[in-house]
């Protein structure tokens, strides 16, 4: 018999803005709510490209700290 049960994901999703002199940048995490995993990205659109990835059933690979960091 197939597993009917519904599968999804389910992230916390945190926005901040970076540097005040210059152009600002924002900064994105998601953590996933089941494992406390946090993953760290450079825009929106990283972490987008990420979330959309995750339609496969498997996580895909994001860089270790976005570019410029995150501290």
């Amino acid at each position: 018999m197939l597993d009917q049960s519904p599968r999804y994901d389910s992230f916390l999703l945190r926005i901040w803005r970076r540097g005040a002199a210059g152009p600002a940048r924002w900064l994105v995490s998601l953590e996933d709510t089941g494992t406390g995993e946090r993953y760290m990205f450079a825009g929106l659109a990283e972490a987008w490209a990420f979330l959309a990835g995750c339609q496969g059933g498997e996580r895909p690979p994001v860089p270790s700290e976005p570019a410029g960091g995150a501290s």
